[in-house]
């Protein structure tokens, strides 16, 4: 009899995941204080030597035109310009060591390993999706850019991982994942949230709007047959009511969750992706993240509403794992259950033992808003779970997330077998094994060696064995390896201008 339990000791799981995290971490800065040109020159050589030459248009060409801008405009400077030409030189240093990190680190004997591991991970979930015979097939099916798959790097950062989604002006994907989750793959799982979900799915037109309008007609539909039930019609805003309900102070529960899962349907979407990537400890691992990096601890049970713009885009972490524990149960592989129930078992001790029963929103100023019953909005929860995997979009071809990928019991299988392997140090991957196979691997042997005496000993030779087998996989498949060095076609120079790459830094620094 398979008596398989998915997750082990909270608490030693989470004191790993919190020493890792907070463990220092020294990335290399070589643009910091540059006096010349001559260090971004060379790391745009550099990036010549590591990337096959599609990188070279799209991205390197980018940086160099961006350089040879910025060289231009000292030239012209009088020798006494000397505040103008250190000003010049500090753009420069903003933009690459934000978007020339993926090169600095692949050329760095310190990182070389990780970042290959990383980008293992990031390749096999952006692949996943543009290399599917199905996605092929769907006609109607548009993407933005999908030749390239995106770069990873580790940033200075420690909130949390992020995306620079390619654009006109940058037409590749940068994800950056935090420094401090260097020291743990099992945290990697986020990667699905990123790479599966907002990498892939800002790339295909009209998806975000499709996802939007199914999710909310989902949630009118249950309305509307009575199968959401609320304690209340309508309740009062505590602060002055917003343009998003026309100024009024008394709401409607239905039109408030409607505009609320509106607002949150790129996150919960991207949510989606990660976990028919990852499978169920995709949730798992969000909540380690979340529970360990949040001040204070636990998951949030707040968040801030504008008088502008409504609801913020990220959903309140409480709500965030109850829908996804959702979707879990609407896998089809027959441990679906066994997981929801462990995983509702997991948020309560995240929770400090208990599950709170209402959550908060609050203006920027402290002003609260509103409060709101939990199982008001869990009521909701399976509708749009059910829209999230189910719902068939035009802007897929008329396909549901679900129907062009989801986890199996193949996949748990490869997932149990890997764990297993992990533990003894062994890195040797079978070729049916996937990045992310390892990567949900690493999490799942922790969880199981988290009841052993042992553990301390144990946790690193996981989390180290993961990376080699990950960067194995790398090199295997010659994911962004060097290539001979061949003279590539010259396209047309670059119209980006250096000012587009620091607003686009810019914006990716403030998010």
């Amino acid at each position: 009899m398979d008596t398989f339990k998915p997750l082990g000791n909270y608490q030693a799981i989470s004191r790993y995941v919190s020493e890792a995290l907070w463990r220092p971490t020294n990335l290399p800065e070589p643009f910091r204080s540059a006096s010349d040109l001559r260090v971004f020159r060379a790391a745009v050589a550099d990036g010549r030597d590591f990337l096959p030459s599609r990188y070279y248009a799209p991205y390197l060409d980018v940086l160099e035109a961006a350089l040879n801008q910025a060289q231009a405009s000292i030239l012209a400077l009088s020798p006494k310009a000397k505040a103008r030409r250190a000003s010049i030189i500090a753009q420069l240093e903003s933009v690459f060591e934000v978007l020339a990190a993926p090169i600095v680190q692949l050329s760095s004997t310190q990182l070389q390993n990780e970042l290959k591991a990383f980008m293992a991970l990031t390749s096999n979930l952006y692949r996943r999706f543009v290399d599917d015979e199905k996605v092929k097939q769907a006609q109607t099916l548009k993407l933005l850019w999908p030749e390239l798959d995106p770069l990873g790097y580790f940033g200075s950062n420690a909130t949390g991982p992020y995306t620079l989604v390619a654009s006109k002006e940058l037409p590749v994907t940068l994800i950056a994942k935090p420094a401090q989750q260097m020291n743990c793959v099992a945290l990697w799982l986020a990667d699905g949230h990123e790479v599966g979900g907002h990498c892939v799915q800002t790339s295909i037109s009209g998806f975000h709007a499709d996802m939007k309008s199914c999710v909310e007609a989902a949630i009118k539909k249950a309305y509307a047959e009575g199968t959401i039930k609320t304690s209340k019609a309508t309740f009062k805003l505590s602060s002055v009511g917003s343009m998003v309900f026309d100024g009024r102070r008394s709401v409607n529960v239905e039109q408030f969750l409607v505009e609320l899962f509106s607002a949150w349907t790129a996150e919960i979407a991207a949510d989606a992706a990660g976990l028919i990537n990852l499978g169920p400890l995709f949730v798992n691992s969000g909540m380690l993240l979340l529970g360990n990096s949040r001040a204070g601890g636990g998951l949030s049970t707040t968040s801030e509403f504008d008088s502008r713009t409504g609801f913020a885009e990220h959903p309140i972490d409480l709500v965030r794992v109850l829908l996804a524990i959702e979707m879990v149960k609407r896998l089809a592989f027959k441990n679906g259950l066994l997981y929801a129930k462990s995983l509702n078992e997991r948020l309560a001790k995240v929770c400090g033992g208990r599950i709170p029963q209402a959550v908060s929103w609050y203006r920027r100023s402290g002003a609260k808003v509103a409060d709101m019953q939990l199982a008001d909005i869990t009521a909701a929860l399976p509708h749009v779970a059910n829209a999230l995997l189910h719902s068939r979009l035009p802007a897929l071809g008329n396909q549901s997330l679900s129907q062009l990928m989801s986890w199996t019991d193949n996949d748990e299988k490869l997932v149990r077998q890997v764990a297993d392997q992990l533990t003894t140090g062994d890195t040797s991957i079978d070729s049916e094994v996937e990045a992310r196979h390892v990567a949900a691997a690493s999490l799942l042997a922790l969880e199981q060696a988290s009841n052993r005496s042992n553990f301390e000993q144990q946790a690193p030779v996981i989390n180290s064995s993961a990376v080699t087998a990950l960067a194995s996989i790398y090199d295997e498949q010659c994911l962004l390896c060097a290539l001979p060095a061949v003279k590539s076609k010259k396209g047309p120079a670059s119209t980006t201008q250096l000012i587009d790459l620091v607003r686009l830094v810019k914006e990716m620094k403030g998010r």
